[in-house]
């Protein structure tokens, strides 16, 4: 993944990497460090067992898998992810705010990168 010629289809991938993190408040390639993340993120294997994809329709997971697809030509383009039927009846009903679980679901992942970020800090601080 990290060795290609880039298009636009890496802003789709990187757009469902971003709702993956707003729909369940976790990140799709974890890991434990940085070359674990990667090496997670090269082999493209995500899936959707956390307990808040279980609030959340099939075609949003369907979409999720079409614009994360580790095979670039199997990626969705902007028009095909603008097309989806989720996308379309998501737009038809703009005035649905967002779950409150959702959001407590994406505060929950910012204090556990805030938490992460203060113990590296320390970490950091107390090694000469």
């Amino acid at each position: 993944m990290f060795l290609q010629n880039y298009n636009s289809k890496i802003d789709i991938w990187s757009l469902g990497v971003v709702l993956y993190i707003m729909l369940s408040g976790k990140v799709p390639f974890p890991g434990n460090s940085e070359l674990e993340i990667i090496g997670n993120v090269i082999k493209g294997d995500f899936h959707f067992n956390h307990e808040p994809f279980a609030r959340h329709s099939v075609q949003a997971k369907e979409f999720l898998q079409c614009m994360i697809k580790k095979e670039v030509s199997e990626r969705y383009t902007a028009q095909q992810a603008l097309a989806h039927p989720w996308i379309q009846n998501f737009a038809s009903h703009s005035d649905q705010p967002i779950s409150e679980a959702s959001i407590d679901d994406m505060k929950a992942t910012v204090r556990e990168l805030e938490l992460r970020k203060a113990v590296l800090s320390y970490f950091c601080s107390t090694v000469s």
